[in-house]
């Protein structure tokens, strides 16, 4: 996307949602991450105008939801090179899910007719639990009871 001159801003701006499940149910969704990554590669600046790229992340139990957590990544020439890549990362711990729903709102913007931002990639992460069964937690919760049981007529 190349900008339109001083005055004007050529921007790219849209969102998507998707859901992300899991196929063990004795696997839980615990937290994901968001990264902009390659960003160096993502645009020309001859240094007088702002360009840049955003990414905005609701994680919800529902479409369109935010009750998990809201993430964002962003990077702008206006930005500090060398201070500022705690911006390029973020993510979010939450109770382990079987399922979250992710919407995703991206913006991608140059001004002046000589800059130029692209996205060219950025990297999502979720990681799982293992949560055991409630019939193997109860099997173990009577072994122990049994054991309390039995050491206690050995005393």
């Amino acid at each position: 996307m190349t900008g339109d001159d001083i005055y004007a801003y050529a921007y790219l701006d849209f969102q998507f949602g998707f859901r992300v499940s899991v196929l063990d149910p004795k696997e839980k969704i615990k937290d994901n991450s968001l990264e902009l990554t390659n960003w160096l590669l993502e645009w020309t600046a001859d240094g007088d105008n702002d360009l840049g790229i955003y990414i905005q992340e609701w994680v919800g139990t529902a479409p369109g939801l935010n009750d998990l957590a809201t993430k964002e990544v962003t990077r702008n020439v206006l930005d500090d090179v060398l201070s500022s890549d705690d911006l390029l990362f973020n993510s979010a711990d939450f109770p382990p899910q079987s399922e979250i729903f992710i919407t995703k709102h991206i913006t991608v913007w140059a001004q002046d007719s000589t800059d130029s931002a692209n996205l060219l990639q950025f990297t999502q992460r979720f990681s799982q639990v293992h949560i055991p069964e409630p019939a193997t937690l109860a099997l173990f919760g009577l072994g122990l009871l049994g054991i309390g049981v039995a050491r206690r007529r050995l005393i």
